[in-house]
């Protein structure tokens, strides 16, 4: 028999929304048992209940249908007392939030990685969504918030859309357990699961189409969709030995496979029979080599290219940045300009940049890299304010050889400017030649469609005068004061 299948549905959705799915994968040879198939429902809308507390409910509902409690007598909840069925594995596919609820899951304990085989994910929100925060809105209270009477009477699910943010600190936290771990949970070995990705290109119509913005499938954008993705940490602190560092992308390429014609809710409720055929080629893949010949089949790259090169949909990319001084607290007043030359390159302004709205050291930036590399030049400047007259930020480690450090007057803000020019001529040749398929997946790119970066600053936070030498202003000895006796 195969392997079990669980679906695991979105925010505000019920377990109902699945049926089409579930038929197609009975009906179309080679067919699933409907058995094997179990449905997940959850509590979405309800403010108090977090994605960590859905991930709880996952597992106990995995354990009731697929573990065994142990003879001994155990305590009501004791994991120890649960044990899986010998070599015991299971599949997945998830829409929306069930991405977040699913990994959620698996960063809680190692072990779990071996039960989960394949991960297929239908425009899942694994870097949240532009319309979380209208979520929380008084109007996304009426459109989508529980309409019975109760505690959660006109709840939208606050907590869990908080989550979901764009630049949360949740999606940014969960990235850095799962996906940036030492050990990271998703590679090309036969411990962790083979994950597929896919998402629709076109938005909404109707009234749902005033939630549209470019680059997204009316609910989710592409680049956060994608399992492409990368942390750089750009330190800056006096301490530090590397100003520079950039993690690897994902071990694996998954990529995001766009589906022209389809949007966040269609890829559900009406799946193509392209999409069901390459999911269930998707569930039989059982090697390395399985896993390579499904992604060049699929051609993911390929069907980037036609979505990239049509005018009206684009090659967007997200880069989500968070500042923090040395000891870690956030920097909640910086800018990033973006320039060519002396112009400054337009989507990275204020009003182009998603803030978190509980955390504003956390920002994600959204923009067509078609228009970027159309640029001769590329300078990024970053500036900080504390806004004390008593401390302030300052950087080291961009000056030009011999230049003193800069130490303005309190309030003065700090400010850098990083030429990258280089790095865009270099990922366009790149662009270039995965487009004409020179060359596969290529993880030396700063700049690649579709995906999403991770850019951690770090600034010192210092009392004024800056010099460490001389005693601060901030904190002094008063040596006028009277003894105390």
């Amino acid at each position: 028999m195969p392997r079990p299948l669980v679906l695991i549905h979105g925010y505000s959705d019920k377990g109902a929304s699945f049926q089409a799915w579930r038929d197609r994968l009975t009906q179309i040879a080679p067919s699933r048992p409907i058995e094997t198939i179990s449905t997940c429902t959850y509590q979405s809308l309800t403010d108090d209940v977090t994605i960590k507390d859905l991930a709880d409910g996952l597992e106990r509902a995995l354990r009731a249908r697929f573990s065994e409690p142990t003879r001994a007598s155990f305590a009501a909840g004791n994991q120890a007392a649960w044990q899986w069925p010998q070599g015991f594995q299971f599949d997945a596919i998830v829409h929306s939030t069930g991405m977040l609820v699913l990994r959620e899951w698996l960063a809680r304990d190692r072990r779990r990685l071996s039960c989960l085989k394949h991960l297929v994910a239908l425009a899942p929100a694994t870097f949240g969504s532009p319309l979380a925060r209208l979520g929380r809105s008084w109007l996304g209270a009426v459109f989508k918030g529980s309409k019975h009477l109760g505690p959660d009477f006109l709840a939208a699910g606050d907590a869990i859309l908080d989550g979901l943010e764009l630049a949360s600190s949740y999606t940014w936290e969960l990235a850095n357990r799962d996906v940036f771990n030492e050990k990271p949970f998703y590679d090309n070995g036969p411990d962790t699961p083979y994950v597929f990705v896919f998402c629709g290109t076109d938005a909404y119509d109707g009234i749902r189409e005033l939630a549209n913005t470019p680059g997204m499938d009316g609910t989710v954008r592409w680049a956060g969709a994608s399992f492409n993705t990368r942390k750089i940490i750009l330190d800056l602190t006096r301490e530090t030995k590397q100003a520079v560092r950039a993690a690897d992308w994902m071990a694996i390429n998954v990529p995001v496979h766009l589906l022209p014609g389809m949007n966040h809710g269609t890829i559900l409720s009406a799946p193509t029979d392209d999409l069901v055929q390459l999911v269930k080629t998707a569930l039989d893949v059982e090697t390395s080599d399985n896993f390579n010949a499904w992604l060049k089949n699929a051609d993911a790259a390929g069907k980037a290219e036609i979505v990239a090169a049509d005018p009206d949909k684009g090659a967007w990319q997200q880069m989500i940045v968070r500042c923090v001084d040395q000891r870690g607290d956030p920097i909640k007043d910086y800018h990033i300009t973006v320039f060519d030359g002396d112009d400054v390159v337009t989507g990275f302004d204020d009003e182009h940049v998603a803030v978190y709205s509980r955390d504003s050291s956390y920002r994600c930036f959204h923009f067509n890299l078609n228009a970027l590399f159309a640029r001769k030049t590329l300078q990024i400047k970053i500036m900080a304010l504390s806004g004390s007259q008593w401390v302030d930020y300052q950087g080291f480690g961009w000056e030009s050889p011999g230049a003193p450090h800069h130490s303005p007057t309190a309030n003065e803000a700090w400010d850098a400017v990083f030429d990258l020019t280089d790095q865009l001529r270099h990922d366009l040749k790149t662009h270039n030649d995965v487009v004409a398929g020179n060359t596969t997946f290529n993880n030396e790119r700063l700049f690649a469609p579709f995906t999403t970066t991770l850019v951690e600053i770090r600034l010192d936070r210092d009392a004024f005068p800056y010099e460490l030498e001389k005693i601060s202003k901030l904190l002094g000895w008063d040596d006028d004061a009277a003894a105390v006796g």
